[in-house]
């Protein structure tokens, strides 16, 4: 299985306009939000999961991935719980709805996302800043997230 952690694109503050979880992508988050999709679509795994936090930016972060998809390839799937999660909520969440699935993209907040990046087999990133990603494959024979990396 591949997991892919996309972190939402920039998006607009809050400056008494928005409640932090309705922010939008600003035209700059637009962008890396296209941009990313592109690079993610080019993997091209038989099948993609498409898992995001159900805030604003990273449900449109999320549309400009479903977009950037064949149709029927990707399975799309707003998760309220993602928002703002750690990383081990957010493998809780991967246990839960990743199944069988050959690729997961999931899009997501900081500091948790970063967190869990950090923990992936060959990553060295300090960080994901607004519409960065890593993707790398988990051979994982438990099938879990949560062992895979947090193991006891």
């Amino acid at each position: 299985m591949r997991l892919s952690l996309l972190r939402h694109g920039r998006a607009e503050w809050p400056a008494g306009r928005y409640a932090d979880f309705d922010r939008p992508l600003d035209t700059v988050g637009q962008s890396e939000a296209a941009e990313a999709a592109a690079a993610l679509a080019a993997l091209d795994p038989a099948s993609t999961l498409l898992l995001h936090s159900s805030a604003v930016r990273t449900s449109q972060t999320a549309m400009a991935v479903r977009d950037a998809y064949p149709p029927g390839q990707l399975t799309t799937l707003s998760e309220p719980r993602l928002y703002l999660a750690g990383p081990r909520r957010i493998c809780q969440i991967l246990d839960e709805l990743a199944g069988e699935t050959a690729h997961v993209v999931l899009v997501g907040h900081n500091p948790g996302l970063s967190e869990l990046a950090q923990r992936m087999p060959g990553i060295s990133a300090a960080g994901l800043a607004t519409g960065e990603w890593v993707s790398a494959q988990l051979w994982a024979s438990s099938r879990s997230f949560s062992a895979t990396f947090f193991p006891k």
